[in-house]
């Protein structure tokens, strides 16, 4: 069974020339440290990938991830963009589902907190 991991590599490539060095493997390690320091400091019950970046200031996000908001959108949602005259689109690289595995794993057994979705346990 292959692993699931929180970045489909396999969307890294091909690159835009825009995102080349966001997505420099080293960089994204970096960026996937700084969850669980923003989980702590900002996440709640209703964190998920969709706007895990909309209770951080733009200042400290940029400080501890060095990519600003608009990148991390850009990798989390993917985006149309034009290069040597050819329209292309690139898909965002994180795994939904592992990332908000991941959230709800830091709450409910990190916090002791079990939170409620949509009137179902989240487990």
């Amino acid at each position: 069974m292959a692993q699931k991991t929180l970045i489909n590599k396999s969307k890294i490539n091909p690159l835009p020339k825009s995102l080349i060095g966001i997505l420099e493997l080293d960089h994204l390690r970096g960026f996937i440290r700084t969850i669980p320091s923003f989980l702590m400091a900002y996440g709640n019950e209703k964190t998920t990938l969709a706007n895990f970046e909309e209770n951080i200031p733009d200042l400290i996000f940029k400080e501890l991830t060095n990519i600003t908001k608009k990148e991390f959108q850009q990798l989390r949602d993917g985006f149309e963009y034009e290069e040597a005259g050819e329209k292309k689109s690139f898909e965002g690289i994180f795994n939904c589902d592992v990332f908000n595995a991941f959230i709800v794993l830091r709450f409910v057994y990190e916090f002791g907190t079990l939170y409620y979705r949509s009137g179902s346990p989240v487990v």
